[in-house]
């Protein structure tokens, strides 16, 4: 039996599922793993994957169900509409000429901060999925997801990585990003990360007590379950194409415009 909190879930705030349903769901979607040092360790020597190219080692073959685009009951994902629920310090544009009036290419990419899966899918697929939005041009777009669980504060990493961006603005954002999936996400680290990145102390620190961050993230992850009807992480948005799970064909030609 694996023992793991997990994530599946189809509204925010309710009880949470067995271990039994994580076991049975680990091939497709994933779990909260008690040893996340596990789901960290192939980011922490790691290139950052939105200022790097560098191809991460060899990744296994994708399993068909990874690779297979939410059923057709699903909301239709619309760029428009998720553009305006996302501050411009959590967007990054690739290629020259690209517009967010109307890009050729769109991706949204939903993210717990203590999923293991989650680490795998930002340090080797993440990089793939870059390196296509450099080729062909096109926007990367970041949301906050969380599980909710009873035993774990989850709420202070997403607190503190918006913060960054709050008080830092974009390029403190990404870093803070990387940090917390390179090192971890306990309270004192936290803290080690915003002085490494030279964020205003005081303003940092009132940003982590002001309550209405908490009440936009709370109101963000929220519209992920019963608006976009997410079940779990990672999951991201490829040009409106829901996908799940840590591994990705990149190159699919079917995808990018």
């Amino acid at each position: 039996m694996v023992k793991s909190t997990c994530f599946v879930k189809r509204h925010w705030r309710p009880a949470f599922c067995v271990s039994l349903v994580c076991a049975v769901l680990m091939g497709s979607v994933g779990c909260v793993s008690d040893d996340s040092d596990a789901g960290r360790s192939a980011g922490r020597n790691g290139e950052s994957p939105i200022t790097s190219l560098v191809t991460p080692s060899p990744m296994p073959t994708p399993k068909p169900e990874w690779l297979t685009p939410a059923p057709t009951d699903q909301p239709i994902f619309d760029f428009e509409t998720m553009l305006k629920h996302v501050p411009a310090y959590r967007i990054q544009i690739f290629g020259d000429n690209v517009s967010l009036a109307r890009p050729p290419n769109w991706v949204v990419i939903f993210l717990d901060p203590l999923c293991a899966y989650c680490n795998t899918f930002y340090w080797e697929t993440l990089p793939l999925i870059t390196k296509a939005l450099r080729k062909h041009g096109g926007v990367l777009l970041y949301s906050h997801f969380l599980t909710a669980s009873e035993f774990i504060d989850l709420y202070t990493p997403v607190v503190a990585l918006e913060c960054a961006g709050i008080v830092g603005g974009k390029n403190v954002f990404w870093a803070f990003l990387d940090q917390q999936r390179r090192s971890g996400t306990e309270y004192e680290r936290l803290l080690e990360f915003a002085r490494d990145l030279n964020i205003d102390e005081r303003a940092f620190s009132n940003c982590l007590k002001d309550p209405q961050v908490r009440n936009a993230i709370d109101e963000e992850v929220g519209r992920a379950f019963q608006v976009y009807g997410l079940y779990g992480s990672p999951a991201f948005v490829i040009n409106g194409r829901l996908f799940y799970g840590p591994y990705f064909s990149a190159d699919d030609a079917n995808i990018w415009r």
